[in-house]
């Protein structure tokens, strides 16, 4: 053998040593990612179910709480890189308020991998009339996508710490959106991207206190803000939001938060509508947003506000840096006004600024 052929074969050894080393490198960095996920907290499971709470458990995993009679039905997708039963006590909750609840369990606790997972739950349950679909994080988001191809099956969806990045404007579906005030984990600006996938009319549930974690349970995740409410709050808060909208009864508590891009574009869209203006009234003269009419936060409380006769209306709530129009539309919603957009402070807004 002449030294060319050594040569030669000595560099297809070498080149196919180095790939399978590569390789296997990267099924090593695969096998750590995939089995490095947030896993349930039993413990804290076991403390909140009642004494006695059963559930079924298919042989693909599947989890489902069957209430007697039920007639609406809801499958769910767990956050990426979470244990699926660390929402049994969310689903125990809906089921409670007679909700078939099906819990989906992800391969390697990734939803995106098996986006079709709901294929064939339906058709399980013939008794169940209407159908909604939802998840948390990651596995909101691909329930909205699977429902995009699906609009025709489902009455609506359900999205928990997350946002849609298919496009469901169109629809009728009825849709929720809920995170927590103090989520870190979700990004608001893509959030707030892909508002408007949704319907129009779909609702915004802001959990004061709530954190991106605590729908589920399974410890604190990393980069999530710090709660303050118990992570047994935030579920009894979600799950009631969740019956609210299935059972088609008004939503309380709630209003809906926009950028103020999207309040300019709404203001220069619509026609019928207040622009309410909550700082002190030496505040406002000192500039405000034009037509913009001051009711300070600190006198909004149980009494009617004559300044806003109809409850109905459109109002779009501003103050200086945002703290205060949340307060007011929290109070202004509790008061029975069921159109309330906040939009944050006039220290992020860019159009005009007119005073008296």
């Amino acid at each position: 053998m002449n030294d060319s052929s050594v040569k030669r074969k000595r560099k297809i050894v070498i080149i196919t040593a180095s790939i399978v080393l590569s390789l296997a490198l990267i099924a090593g960095a695969c096998a750590i990612y995939l089995g490095d996920y947030y896993r349930a907290d039993h413990e804290a499971i076991g403390a909140f179910l009642p004494q006695g709470t059963t559930w079924k458990e298919e042989p693909d995993g599947t989890v489902v709480f069957e209430p007697e009679g039920a007639d609406m039905g809801l499958i769910f997708y767990p956050g990426g890189k979470v244990e699926y039963t660390a929402y049994i006590p969310l689903m125990q909750a809906c089921a409670k308020e007679g909700i078939l609840c099906v819990l989906v369990e992800m391969p390697f606790n990734l939803a995106v991998l098996d986006v079709n997972a709901a294929d064939g739950i339906r058709e399980e349950y013939p008794e169940i009339e209407d159908w909604y679909i939802g998840g948390h994080s990651l596995g909101g988001s691909m329930a909205a996508a699977y429902l995009a191809d699906h609009t025709e099956d489902y009455e609506g969806l359900v999205m928990l710490g997350s946002y849609s990045t298919a496009d469901l404007s169109a629809s009728d579906l009825s849709v929720l959106s809920v995170f927590g005030s103090e989520d870190t984990v979700m990004n608001r600006g893509k959030y707030e991207a892909y508002k408007s996938n949704l319907p129009r009319d779909f609702v915004e549930s802001v959990i004061d206190g709530g954190c991106h974690a605590y729908f589920g349970m399974y410890g604190a995740q990393e980069g999530d803000g710090i709660p303050t409410i118990t992570n047994e709050e935030q579920i009894a808060l979600t799950s009631d939001a969740i019956k609210k909208l299935m059972m088609n009864t008004e939503q309380t508590n709630t209003y809906r938060q926009i950028s103020m891009n999207e309040a300019a574009a709404m203001m220069a869209q619509e026609t019928d509508y207040i622009i309410l203006d909550v700082r002190r009234p030496d505040e406002f003269a000192e500039g405000h947003i034009p037509n913009a009419i001051n009711v300070a936060n600190e006198i909004i409380g149980t009494s009617e506000i004559p300044e806003l006769p109809d409850k109905n209306q459109l109002i779009m709530v501003y103050c200086r840096s945002g703290r205060r129009s949340k307060e007011a539309s929290e109070k202004l919603v509790k008061l029975g006004y069921t159109n309330i957009v906040e939009f944050g402070g006039i220290l992020d807004w860019t159009g005009e600024v007119v005073t008296e």
